[in-house]
């Protein structure tokens, strides 16, 4: 996830604008490694960033004969606006090990007020999904429908409401404690993601697995970064 910021909503819906951000994002997702950490959202230094070769968001393998400074640069002399990168995020993890297909990761991502892949707030949030018999569950067409589902409405429910952590105790802010939009606020997220892996056999009443929230990011264009 990248925020690049410009001056207009006529600049931001520019064909090139798009197409400039969708290939700095796959170029942060390039270039960023996995770092000894218990996060796996791994913040891409921007100095490295900018001074990288820009790559294809429509042909990953294609280095293009430029760097992201540079683009930036070229669309600017293009649009007559300035347009500047001001942060950018990739999530980054080690395969997992050592769990014989009983544990998976996946990503879950919204964005609000957008058109294709930009928007002025986005979320991206990593779900575990713990069972048993895992692969089989992934190998239902079904179940992976429903699964989208499921993470497009928690990564909606993130960008939607004042999210501050995944859970908390006293925190009405925090995600398992907010009324489900999904559900009609009728019961809280964190219920939800377990009667949801129940229903669907992964857990039994009183075990521990199915889906939980692990981390999240939320950006909103313009906010000040600490």
């Amino acid at each position: 996830m990248i925020e690049l910021n410009c001056e207009t909503d006529f600049v931001a819906r520019n064909e090139l604008f798009v197409q400039l951000a969708a290939d700095i994002a796959h170029t942060t997702a390039f270039l960023t490694e996995h770092v000894p950490s218990p996060n796996f959202f791994q913040p891409c230094p921007l100095d490295a960033l900018n001074d990288a070769p820009l790559v294809s968001q429509g042909n990953p393998n294609l280095r293009l004969p430029s760097t992201v400074s540079s683009s930036i640069q070229n669309l600017i002399a293009k649009v007559g606006e300035r347009v500047s990168l001001k942060r950018a995020v990739a999530v980054v993890h080690n395969p997992l090990q050592g769990h014989s297909g009983t544990l998976g990761l996946r990503l879950a991502s919204y964005l609000h007020g957008s058109s294709g892949f930009h928007g002025r707030i986005g979320s991206l949030a990593v779900l575990a999904l713990k069972a048993p018999d895992l692969a089989n569950h992934l190998a239902s067409e079904t179940f992976v429908q429903d699964l989208e589902r499921l993470e497009r409405a928690v990564a909606r429910q993130i960008t939607g409401f004042e999210t501050s952590t995944v859970q908390s105790t006293t925190d009405e802010t925090s995600l398992y404690n907010q009324p489900f939009m999904v559900t009609g606020g009728q019961v809280t997220v964190g219920a939800a993601l377990s009667e949801w892996g129940r229903e669907r056999g992964m857990t039994k009443e009183g075990e521990e697995g199915g889906v939980e929230v692990l981390e999240f990011a939320k950006w909103t264009v313009g906010e000040d970064v600490l």
